[in-house]
């Protein structure tokens, strides 16, 4: 009698444990199949059309993939635009940024505080509240906020008189193209007269840009700081807010403000004031005017047209003594005769010069 209460005490205990061992199987199924209906799919998309995108492509780095720069590569979809599809926890906020390539110092883009939280750093961070719903983000521009705006074709050009050209060539850097100093190459016009590239820019954005002698970081132009901008980390930079329209811009001289590319010979002095004729003369494309300053004096070189209304400046300073030259261009001129005029302390000298088109 004992042993069978014992027996059937044990067959009560062994289904209770079973009983036990179901509802905790079919709990852990269910927090499993939770977790797995959490996840949604959400596909970032961004427009590329206002960088030059690096051979590395676009990436993005987020809390998604502990902010891994070459974990996620998006894919072009075409009409520079690039999208991807992470699957991400609903409810949670999710932070990220776009990434031209897989640098942060090269390609991070400057997300604008209106669509970012502060990342700690000084900078913004884009984000997402995860909705329970798969999920096609809206289409923005690369370190901006909405879509790309219409843009317009800018001209930059750059004299390198008295520069030897690397092999790699010219090249202009700015924030239009994450700074690479290898993307943008500068064609050359009239046989070294000037260099120039055309670049499409959102009108109204400020652009900081800067020419290169080569292809690296080693040939960036020292701007001057008359006509540049201070950055911690270029030094000084050139500055376009960029107008409305196409616009061709003047012709400057590398690591110089003007088309005044002079340069002084040390050796010897000038014994008198000179302007010498602008060689060649007629010119289709450049021409170089040479001129001697005998002792440290105020100089101005002004051209004017028939009418004797100044139209150009070329040099307007202080200067010492010795021989200087200074490169014209073309472009810069309608076809037709003009009077180039030299103030050099009280002498004063004038020619004539003729542009071809």
């Amino acid at each position: 009698m004992k042993t069978n209460v014992l027996s059937k005490t044990k067959q009560i205990l062994f289904s209770l444990l079973g009983v036990l061992s179901l509802i905790t199987v079919g709990h852990a199924g269910e927090a499993e199949s939770s977790k797995r209906i959490s996840l949604v799919n959400v596909t970032f998309r961004v427009d590329m059309s206002e960088r030059v995108v690096s051979p590395d492509g676009v990436h993005l780095p987020g809390t998604f993939c502990n902010w891994k720069t070459d974990s996620l590569a998006m894919m072009p979809v075409g009409n520079n635009i690039y999208q991807l599809t992470v699957p991400c926890e609903a409810g949670n906020m999710e932070q990220y940024k776009f990434l031209n390539g897989i640098s942060w110092t090269t390609g991070d883009e400057n997300v604008p505080g209106t669509c970012g939280v502060p990342n700690g750093y000084g900078g913004y961070n884009r984000y997402i509240n995860v909705p329970c719903q798969d999920t096609v983000l809206k289409l923005v521009c690369f370190s901006r906020c909405d879509s790309c705006p219409p843009r317009v074709n800018i001209t930059f050009r750059v004299s390198m008189a008295w520069q030897t050209i690397s092999p790699e060539g010219v090249h202009l850097s700015g924030s239009f193209n994450s700074w690479d100093p290898a993307v943008t190459l500068l064609n050359e016009v009239g046989n070294g007269s000037y260099y120039q590239a055309v670049q499409p820019l959102a009108p109204g954005d400020s652009i900081p840009f800067k020419y290169v002698n080569g292809a690296d970081i080693s040939g960036v132009e020292l701007v001057p700081a008359e006509c540049g901008v201070y950055s911690d980390r270029y030094n000084y930079q050139r500055m376009l807010v960029v107008p409305s329209e196409a616009t061709v811009l003047p012709v400057v001289c590398f690591s110089q403000c003007t088309g005044d590319c002079t340069v002084g010979v040390e050796s010897g002095q000038a014994e008198e004031a000179s302007l010498s004729q602008n060689v060649p003369n007629p010119f289709l494309e450049s021409s170089i005017i040479s001129y001697a300053v005998p002792e440290r004096s105020t100089v101005r070189l002004l051209i004017s047209d028939l009418m004797g209304r100044t139209i150009k400046t070329l040099v307007e300073k202080e200067m010492e003594a010795g021989q200087y030259k200074v490169t014209i261009f073309a472009p810069d001129f309608t076809q037709g005769m003009y009077f180039y005029r030299i103030i050099i302390g009280k002498s004063i000298f004038t020619k004539q010069m003729v542009v071809l088109k």
